[in-house]
C-alpha cells in the first residue's frame, strides 16, 4: 500500500507541472476521481502510519492498521478470483469431490500466480 500512495504521489507532481488546457483537464478529471472514491483519503492516511509518519487525527487500531500493509488497493484480484469460483460452481460441475475439487483449486491458483 504504500508503493501505491507513492506512485499516486508522483502522479500528482506530475500532474502538477502539466500546463495547457489538456494538462488542467486532466488535473480536474483527477482530483474528481480522487475526491469521489470516499475510502481514499483514509487509506492515504494508513499508508502514511505504514510508513512511519505519526498522525494526530487519526485513531485506527495499530493490529487493524497492520492488515492493510498487503492489502489491494483494487479490485481485480477478487474478481478474477470470482471469475474462477463461477467456473467451478457451473451446473456441469457437480461430481467434483473434495480432493479433485482442491486440486482444480490448487492447479488454477498455480496458474494464475505464473501468469502474472
Amino acid at each position: 500500500m504504500v508503493e501505491v500512495q507513492e506512485i499516486i504521489s508522483e502522479v500528482n507532481s506530475a500532474l502538477a507541472e502539466a500546463t495547457g488546457d489538456v494538462g488542467i483537464t486532466i488535473r480536474q478529471k483527477w482530483r474528481q476521481i480522487l475526491e469521489k472514491n470516499i475510502g481514499f483519503s483514509k487509506l492515504i492516511k494508513i499508508s502514511r502510519v505504514l510508513s512511519g509518519q505519526l498522525l494526530d487525527d487519526f485513531d485506527m487500531p495499530p493490529n487493524i492498521i497492520s492488515l492493510f500493509k498487503f492489502a489491494p488497493v483494487t479490485s481485480v484480484d477478487v474478481e478474477r478470483s470470482f471469475s474462477i469460483y463461477k467456473t467451478i460452481l457451473a451446473d456441469n460441475r457437480t461430481s467434483f469431490t473434495p480432493e479433485n475439487l482442491e486440486m482444480y483449486l490448487i492447479s488454477n491458483c498455480e496458474q494464475n500466480i505464473t501468469d502474472l
